[in-house]
């Protein structure tokens, strides 16, 4: 039975690539979990980059433990060739882990956490890599930004704008509705500035279809975040705009970077803004 074909970062299109280049090395047909985890880590980008330094995996060794799939192969739209009943299960649930964080797009945090936490892989890694492999790839990371860079970047701010002062009950309700009570009082907190540190993305009617602050989380300076757009609006391009905004403002205050707090979505910002992925410290 064919699944429907999910939207999905350019990052998660290339592991799937790797993956199924991988299975066709191991001289079959259908991609199991093996030859997924075998695609994340084939992957330099990103996070992975990083995971894959401090991990010391050794995809040689790892490769000549990897078990063929057992049983027939499933069709999914998302795949090249048919895949196992683990790795469909493994999407379904990591669709499930999108729509709970309310993003757009399938991204790779969302398939390589369903991966992980359904044990199909702990005979490939030690108990050390799968910790690794878990805290430095399924959870939002910090970002950084270079403010000079962006300057160049052209976007619409036709329907863009900055908060003003008597706005606040409004705009904290609104952040409060449709997003989360936390983002709310970070809201509230650039709000309380003599010039407010929140801009809006309205819609032609005049109506809140997004915002983005800086600066507002527990008051840090340079620190950008959070920013939501309503559903329904997130392919118009309002996301790029608020972000840009925000920075380029950002730079005007004599910023030289901005820190992009607890990204999930992180190829938006990379192909966005250039932002860089911020190393992450075991404790």
């Amino acid at each position: 039975m064919a699944t429907e074909r999910w939207e999905m970062t350019d990052r998660l299109k290339r592991i799937i690539g790797n993956a199924e280049t991988e299975a066709f090395k191991n001289e079959c047909l259908i991609v199991g979990p093996d030859h997924l985890l075998a695609g994340f880590l084939m992957e330099r980008t990103g996070v992975f980059g990083e995971i894959f330094l401090k991990g010391e995996f050794h995809l040689e060794s790892l490769k000549k433990g990897m078990k063929k799939p057992k049983g027939e192969g499933l069709v999914h739209q998302s795949f090249g060739i048919e895949v196992s009943s683990s790795v469909q299960e493994l999407f379904l649930k990591a669709n499930g882990l999108k729509e709970r964080y309310g993003q757009l797009l399938l991204n790779e945090g969302h398939v390589l956490k369903a991966l992980l936490l359904s044990g199909e892989v702990d005979h490939l890694l030690t108990k050390e890599q799968k910790e690794l492999l878990i805290f430095h790839g399924t959870t939002a990371r910090d970002l950084i930004v270079s403010l000079p860079s962006i300057m160049d970047k052209s976007f619409d701010d036709s329907f863009i704008r900055r908060a003003r002062n008597e706005e606040k009950e409004k705009i904290c309700a609104f952040v409060k509705d449709h997003f989360s009570v936390d983002w709310a009082k970070t809201v509230e907190n650039g709000m309380e500035s003599e010039v407010p540190t929140v801009f809006l993305a309205e819609n032609e009617k005049g109506d809140y279809i997004g915002f983005a602050a800086f600066d507002a989380y527990e008051k840090k300076k340079g620190y950008f975040g959070p920013m939501g757009v309503l559903p329904e609006s997130r392919q118009s391009g309002m996301g790029k705009n608020l972000l840009l905004s925000c920075l380029q403002k950002m730079f005007s205050m004599n910023y030289e970077y901005a820190v992009i707090g607890g990204a999930g979505p992180i190829e938006f910002y990379e192909k966005t803004c250039g932002a860089a992925v911020i190393p992450k410290f075991e404790k």
